[in-house]
């Protein structure tokens, strides 16, 4: 499929389905596709303004992700309400899920260019990230039900714009394990908490300040799991001090020092993770 269009009633495609242009799927019951699906444009999941029902896709075989970069890096989205069943494997290539409903998969795999975001939920037995992965749309929280690997590769994002989980940054929550492999990394940004005005001032964390970022069943990694966070964008005169704790399933993030000035910079550009509709 080439080129753009919205389609409102799909029943059963057999055979490899290749999408690449733009497919918004509008409140379909169902759209089956029997073998595999693999979108080099982009595909919407999605319910059309005012409707009280989401949209259901089921690949029974493998989906697959490519950038064409014809549609910008977003290469599926799955809205709030709606879902998507992957019979076997879901791979993200060079380009970015962005999931508010939910994902069922055997496996999910981000490949190294590839992303994951959104507030949504993924039930997969085993997700590896290659990647990148970023908890919302800017902040926000993402599930993932089923044990989560952090490769080498992979970088788990996490936005800091205040206090409260979820809302004012980033959670991700692992209803499984979550295993961090050696040279893997998690990357803290200061975000903007009110990107709509005109000063772009970056949310600046205090000592005793306390982030909850990520909750996992049990936590596997070698070494100093401290050694594999880092701030990304820390302003140019301030120094922060952290350390990491573990109260029950949670990894938690405390400042516990913050020195010097920082200097207020205009256009920043950190207002968000990059993962627009």
């Amino acid at each position: 499929i080439e080129g753009s269009g919205n389609f409102h009633k799909v029943t059963e495609a057999s055979g490899n389905l290749l999408i690449a242009g733009l497919l918004r799927l509008f409140n379909v019951p169902e759209a089956t596709y029997a073998n595999d699906l693999l979108v080099s444009g982009r595909l919407n999941i999605e319910e059309p303004p005012g409707s009280f029902g989401g949209t259901t896709v089921r690949v029974m075989n493998d989906l697959k992700l490519f950038d064409s970069g014809l549609f910008g890096s977003v290469a599926l989205k799955v809205s709030q309400d709606s879902s998507l069943h992957v019979g076997n494997r879901f791979e993200i290539g060079e380009s970015t899920a962005m999931i508010d409903g939910v994902v069922h998969s055997g496996s999910v795999d981000i490949s190294k260019g590839g992303s994951l975001c959104g507030d949504g939920t993924i039930n997969g037995q085993k997700i590896a990230n290659g990647g990148r992965v970023k908890p919302g749309g800017s902040p926000g929280a993402l599930t993932l039900n089923g044990d989560y690997t952090q490769t080498p590769t992979g970088v788990l994002e996490i936005e800091l714009g205040g206090l409260q989980a979820g809302s004012e940054y980033d959670q991700l929550v692992v209803n499984g394990s979550a295993t961090f492999e050696a040279g893997t990394e998690i990357a803290v940004t200061l975000i903007d908490p009110n990107p709509s005005d005109c000063l772009e001032q970056l949310f600046v964390p205090q000592a005793g300040d306390t982030f909850d970022f990520l909750s996992a069943e049990q936590l596997i990694f070698d070494g100093e799991f401290s050694d594999l966070v880092r701030f990304t964008n820390v302003p140019l005169g301030l120094n922060l001090g952290f350390e990491l704790s573990f109260p029950g399933n949670m990894v938690a993030l405390e400042v516990t020092e913050v020195t010097g000035t920082p200097t207020l910079v205009f256009g920043n550009g950190f207002e968000g993770d990059g993962c627009v509709p």
